[in-house]
């Protein structure tokens, strides 16, 4: 008897050894539950923010708390993700939090804090230590170009950055700018206040898939030797900026990856896609080229190169004074088209 009970103890024993392996069966440590304790306090000031996201932070195990992850190991579980975006209600006042919070987490991969209000930190130097930092989204905040920390350019892990619809208005010339994060994979500057020409230094992030300047006040050229230097681009958005000059759809030829595209609403900009000649390597599925007065100085028709995407799924030609009869290939070699609009130009004949 005393066998089978050994035996059903060490079966027992073998199992919970192997969940934990799995799934992990230690609590968080004692300093990151303390320091999200007082996060929350923060997040609260005044007894006016939303509940949300840290109504539920309670008990002893904190990476059962919503937003909150963690990583296993033999000895105790890290927390490696904190998502507190939209933790502040819209009608509060900017918030200041301390950074020095956040300085617990050694093991922390992503941060999200966007949609709170943010207007600048208490001892930014908090953030400095975030060593294994992936992701950081600061978007849908009042930040400035002063209140964005320099030593956040330091952190080399980071691949994604969102800072969209916040106040930078020249994020590329604070001390050592964005530039500096060479390994981003992702970088997000929607709806800001910037000014003057794409800056040069962007030519240099190789590992950029996703570009993101949209609606801004971009003005000058769009450089062509940045986006041919890019080769892993897959997205990229510049539209409703103040772009001038030519731009020549051929600097995207050698972006093989190349997905999404949109140039709308640079009402100063010329698009050409038919000169000079080249081909696509690329098979898009979202172009859209609203209002830039696209083909204007060549063919004012339809771009020719749409004849071989096979997984264009939406384009948007709209207000361009596109000229001439819609070509039949436009409906018969799009197999996978799904939306099209081409209202605001000066097409003849017949539908195909």
């Amino acid at each position: 008897m005393t066998n089978l009970c050994g035996c059903s103890i060490g079966v027992v024993v073998l199992i919970v050894s192997v969940y934990c392996c799995f799934y992990g069966c230690q609590a968080c440590l004692e300093e990151e539950r303390t320091a999200l304790l007082q996060l929350k306090d923060d997040i609260n000031y005044a007894n006016n923010a939303s509940y949300f996201v840290t109504g539920d932070w309670v008990g002893d195990d904190c990476c059962q708390w919503k937003g909150i992850s963690c990583a296993s190991s033999s000895s105790s579980s890290r927390v490696t993700k904190i998502d507190i975006s939209f933790a502040r209600g819209e009608a509060l006042e900017a918030w200041y939090p301390n950074a020095t919070l956040f300085a617990q987490f050694k093991e922390l991969e992503l941060l999200d804090l966007a949609w709170n209000q943010i207007g600048g930190w208490v001892m930014p130097e908090g953030l400095c230590g975030l060593k294994r930092l992936k992701e950081l989204d600061l978007g849908n905040n009042f930040l400035n170009d002063q209140s964005l920390p320099s030593c956040l350019l330091n952190l080399s892990s980071l691949e994604l950055l969102d800072l969209s619809e916040n106040n930078f208005s020249n994020p590329f010339g604070i001390p050592t700018g964005l530039c500096k994060l060479s390994n981003l994979v992702t970088l997000n500057l929607k709806r800001n206040s910037i000014e003057g020409n794409i800056h040069p230094c962007l030519k240099d992030m190789h590992y950029l898939q996703s570009l993101d300047l949209s609606y801004n006040c971009f003005s000058g050229g769009v450089p062509s030797f940045v986006f041919n230097n890019l080769t892993m681009m897959e997205t990229i958005f510049l539209s409703n900026n103040q772009f001038t000059g030519v731009f020549s759809f051929s600097m995207f030829a050698n972006l093989s990856k190349l997905s999404y595209v949109d140039l709308s609403n640079n009402v100063q900009l010329e698009v050409e896609t038919e000169y000079p000649h080249w081909v696509p390597t690329f098979q898009i599925m979202w172009l859209l080229l609203e209002n830039c007065n696209l083909n204007q100085r060549s063919t004012s028709s339809i771009p020719s190169f749409i004849s071989n995407q096979q997984r264009l799924y939406s384009f948007q030609l709209d207000h361009n004074s596109l000229k001439g009869v819609i070509p039949s290939w436009l409906l018969y070699n799009t197999t996978s088209l799904r939306i099209m609009s081409l209202r605001g130009n000066h097409f003849e004949g017949s539908i195909p």
